[in-house]
Formats: structure tokens, sequence, C-alpha cells
């Protein structure tokens, strides 16, 4: 017969042992934070688990392919705001504003990343093949999600040496199976009310003017806190930041036709030099003078 300290020690035993596995479980499915970037040219690959890495601008002069491996993710554009599925793809153009916000459950966000300039493959129209197609709804095992995580694979060290050529070709094949494959509508939860919209328009029909938040609130007959709320609770950005950024861009491009920082400036919208010169220095991390 068992006297009860037996019994004691055997329920303490016991309770050690599934104290132990639950640790062990709980350890094994905790995943550490991941981010990997690999370059080749005109051509970037990201991959990140969780809360790391992969922060952008939310405007780029680039083409950007997100694909959404894992995760509870809101994307963000002027014209929608969409619950993204897992191994949905999105599109980004250049000069295209984009947010991606993440909704709980940051550990588990999983995502991959392409970057890369219209023109950086030969013998391929990047802008006419991306035309138009703005997201596709994958799965684990369709051909472009096979490309991604091919180049996640290909990150690996022993790959290191031959990344060069892997990326650009993994690339042009991503894009001609894109080219070959009809690309789906988003179904927009929460389209941007007329009020974010008239301000979107006015803003950038008058990029270059001199814009202030009372302006524009002004021509759309509301008040100047009400368009402020409006305008961030729906593109997750300030009229501000929205504004600056458009015009960076838009000098930006302007100095790639070869012309020059301190003539076009005030074009853009920037009262003086000095304002535009950190403003653009902030954004590209290099200053205007050495982008060509």
């Amino acid at each position: 017969m068992i006297c009860p300290l037996q019994i004691l020690q055997i329920i303490l035993q016991s309770c050690q042992i599934y104290s132990i596995i639950q640790n062990v479980n709980l350890y094994d499915t905790v995943k550490k934070p991941v981010a990997v970037e690999r370059n080749a040219g005109n051509i970037t690959f990201k991959y990140a688990l969780g809360d790391i890495g992969i922060r952008g601008n939310v405007f780029h002069e680039h083409y950007e392919m997100f694909l959404l491996i894992c995760g509870n993710v809101e994307y963000i554009n002027e014209k929608n705001r969409y619950y993204m599925n897992h191994y949905d793809l999105i599109i980004i153009p250049p000069g295209a504003y984009h947010q991606f916000v993440i909704q709980n459950n940051i550990e588990s966000y999983e995502r991959c990343i392409l970057e890369f300039r219209g023109g950086c493959l030969t013998g391929i129209d990047t802008a006419e093949i991306l035309k138009g197609k703005d997201l596709y709804h994958l799965t684990a095992s369709h051909r472009i999600t096979e490309i991604f995580l091919k180049l996640k694979a290909y990150c690996s060290d022993e790959y290191t040496d031959d990344f060069n050529n892997l990326l650009p070709a993994l690339l042009t094949e991503l894009l001609i199976v894109i080219k070959h494959e009809s690309s789906n509508v988003f179904y927009s939860v929460d389209k941007p009310r007329s009020t974010t919209v008239k301000a979107l328009e006015f803003i950038n029909k008058n990029i270059a003017e001199r814009l202030t938040l009372e302006l524009i609130a002004k021509n759309l007959y509301v008040s100047a806190s009400s368009l402020r709320h409006i305008f961030s609770q729906e593109l997750n950005i300030s009229v501000t930041q929205y504004i600056k950024q458009k015009r960076i861009l838009m000098a930006n491009e302007m100095i790639k036709q070869g012309k020059r920082p301190t003539e076009i400036f005030f074009q853009c919208g920037f009262s003086d030099y000095t304002t535009f010169f950190r403003a653009y220095k902030a954004f590209f991390k290099k200053p205007p003078s050495k982008r060509n």
C-alpha cells in the first residue's frame, strides 16, 4: 500500500516532468526573429521573420514585390485597405504610396520582398509585364511562390558566390511566369472616404505649389482638424509626410533627367534649398548631388 508521502512524491515528480515538457515545447515553437538581405546589382531580395528588418519608406523609386508567407497584415494604398491572405503577392510600382500594417502576432510575421528597378534585366520589358498587375492570390505550391522560396533557400552561405547570377535569373523566371498569369482584384474592406480621395487629388494636382493642411481643408470645405484625422486614420500617414515624400520623389526624377538640385527644389514645392537638402538626404540616405 502506497503511503501519502509516496503519493505526494509521485505528484511532484509528475509536475516537474510536465513542466520540463512544457518548457521544451515552448522553446521549440517560439521562432527567433530573422532578417536576410542579398543584392545583385539593381536587384535586392529580402526575407524576414518577426519584428526585425525590412522597414522601408512608404514611397520608393523602384518596383516592389511583397509576398506574405504568414501573419495578420493590412495593406494600405491610396485606393484600398486590404487584409492580406497567406501567400498573397502584392506588386507595387515606383512612386506609389503604400504601407503594410501588422495587426497582431508580430512573431509570426513572415515575408519575402523583391526590389528592382525597371530596365535591370536585358530583354525584359518590366513596365509592360507588370502594367495593371497589383495582386495575386497564391498557394504554397504555386510556381510564383516556389520561386520566392528558392530565393530564400539560396540566401544560405553556400550560395553567396553564386547569388549574383541566381538573383537575376530567378527574377527573369518570375517575370515570365507573371506575364502569363492573370492578376486578382483587390477586395477592399474599407475604401478611403471621399474626403481623403479629394485631398489626394488636390495634393497631386498642386504638388509643386505651396500646400498647407489649412489650404487643402479650405478647398475641400472641411476643418483642418477633421482632414488631419481622416487622412491619417485611413492612409496611416500624415498629410505633411505624404506631401514631403511625394515632392522628394518628384525632385529625384528631375535629377535623374540631368537637372541640378539647386535648380529644381523650388519647382517641387520646397521653400528653400536647405529644407530640400535635409529632406532628400533623410529619405535617400545620401545628398542629391550623389544620386547620379
